[in-house]
């Protein structure tokens, strides 16, 4: 791994412990499912966590936040003449376009896209489509380009590709020169392809936490990178500042694919909870990837509670001063106290390294399992097309045995604890539409939530993120199955109900 930024304790850098310790305890009694988290204040990282089995130098899916690089490459491009503002998008095109091209598509610019300000009322392509950016340009339009914000990824898409048009590379290899290598970023940074066969810009970067961090905080400082001018100052300044009212959808602002928040912030933003939310006045950056999609009830708790509580807490009167490292007592009676407390900077990390995702609620066993262990139940007509499973019990670990139209699958899971295995189903791997030929990695555990009823929580921990939730209960001879995923475009197939009964 290259440079990373230097350690401080909270008290070097005018954190409150006892604050960040708090927030710390608030984020973990959320039973967010996060991967990874880093704070980094003046240029010191005052805490680095990471959930097993990942770590913070490990590349991960970004999704949304990929918009946001797709950005920083439309900037480098303005920077260099070779793209501008007002540039009308059509017109890098040409071999896409109808033959009726209604003006409010043919108007559309640069600029517009970059803030979120397409003349679609919904994103023009779907999975199923072949050539994202040319939906774009095919789909009739609702509004005039740059008038509304309403949230369309097919915008990213055709400036990510506007970019490769341009410079003959993906994206990511474009930035490579004007920002990766400089901060020392990860040499195997990718992006999953379109089905058309560029960078999906709007949504496929894979690149690890401290990449993400180490962008944020070139972008928190108007570009600059250890002394250097390494982004144009220009670019980043309007790309981080308010462009667009977004009040209407709940947001404080948007700039040029990049969030507005609260308390003078801006952050880049991306599905399961991939983010990097930065305060430029405080030197405060937040960065965190995660795969909340299935807990509803905790989205953006971390963001809307956890983090604006601290910050708020931070900068009030008694602690204003502290948290721009200005505390109210002389440099060398703060050295002392530091030093004093030197010893316990080791262990104030380590017990925040290597945690383990929240398990599900409810017990390790119950008498059923002992009943249902081995027995096959066949199903009736349903949703997921399973003609037969069992539950195959040993010591702390199961499997789920299952057949379906696709023949005889396993997935292997622990009680009340998280196991490896693999999704026992092939799909997309580096380019939309093209099924790979790997089995998605995965953590799986379960519990008995009733004493009749177990459930299976499956968390996908791949290029793709995402969950498979299988709830099941037993009645006498009898079973009850309800299947829900959380996943983008994978999982289709492993949802609903279904009922049956105990094999003779």
């Amino acid at each position: 791994m290259g440079y990373w930024f230097e350690r401080a304790l909270p008290e070097e850098v005018g954190i409150s412990r006892d604050s960040l310790s708090r927030l710390l305890t608030r984020i973990l009694s959320l039973r967010i499912t996060l991967h990874g988290l880093v704070i980094v204040k003046k240029g010191k990282v005052i805490t680095e966590m990471n959930w097993k089995p990942y770590h913070n130098d490990d590349l991960h899916r970004m999704y949304s936040i990929s918009k946001s690089f797709t950005s920083l490459a439309v900037g480098c491009l303005i920077d260099e003449g070779k793209l501008h503002y007002e540039d009308r998008v059509c017109t890098f095109f040409p071999e896409k376009l109808p033959e009726h091209l209604h003006h409010y598509i043919s108007d559309a610019t640069v600029r517009d896209l970059l803030m979120m300000a397409t003349p679609h009322s919904d994103q023009s392509y779907t999975v199923n489509d072949r050539d994202w950016s040319g939906t774009f340009f095919q789909k009739h339009p609702s509004h005039p380009a740059g008038t509304i914000f309403h949230y369309d990824t097919a915008g990213a898409v055709v400036l990510c590709e506007i970019v490769e048009k341009i410079t003959g590379m993906p994206y990511y290899q474009y930035l490579r020169r004007r920002l990766f290598d400089p901060i020392e970023a990860s040499k195997n940074i990718y992006c999953i392809k379109t089905p058309e066969g560029t960078s999906w810009g709007g949504s496929g970067l894979v690149m690890s936490l401290h990449d993400l961090a180490k962008s944020g905080y070139v972008c928190m400082h108007h570009g600059m990178w250890k002394g250097k001018q390494i982004l144009p100052r220009d670019y980043i300044d309007e790309a981080v500042s308010k462009k667009i009212d977004n009040s209407m959808e709940g947001g404080d602002g948007y700039g040029y694919q990049i969030w507005r928040l609260k308390k003078n912030g801006f952050g880049f933003l991306g599905m399961g909870g991939q983010n990097v939310w930065c305060f430029p006045d405080l030197d405060l950056l937040f960065a965190c990837t995660a795969d909340d999609q299935c807990d509803e009830t905790n989205k953006d708790l971390l963001l809307k509670q956890a983090v604006y509580d601290f910050i708020t807490e931070n900068t009030n009167e008694q602690n204003s001063d502290c948290l721009q490292g200005k505390c109210g007592r002389s440099d060398s009676s703060q050295n002392k106290a530091v030093e004093g407390d030197a010893a316990g900077a080791s262990d104030f990390f380590t017990a925040y390294k290597d945690m383990e995702f929240p398990e599900p609620a409810g017990s390790a066993s119950s008498k059923w399992q002992e009943k249902v262990n081995g027995k096959w139940y066949v199903m009736e007509e349903n949703p997921m097309e399973i003609r037969r499973f069992c539950l195959a019990f040993s010591g702390n670990e199961a499997k789920f045995i299952y057949e379906n139209a696709r023949g005889r699958k396993e997935i292997l899971f622990g009680m009340k604890k998280f196991v490896p295995g693999e999704l026992p189903e092939l799909y997309f791997d580096r380019q939309i539409g093209t099924k790979g030929n790997r089995k998605y990695r995965t953590l799986a555990s379960a519990a008995w939530v009733e004493p009749h009823k177990l459930y299976i929580r499956v968390c996908v921990t791949d290029d793709y993120l995402g969950g498979l939730h299988i709830e099941i209960s037993f009645k006498k001879n009898e079973v009850g199955m309800h299947m829900k995923k959380t996943a983008e475009w994978f999982l289709e197939d492993y949802q609903g109900f279904a009922g049956g009964m105990e094999e003779n």
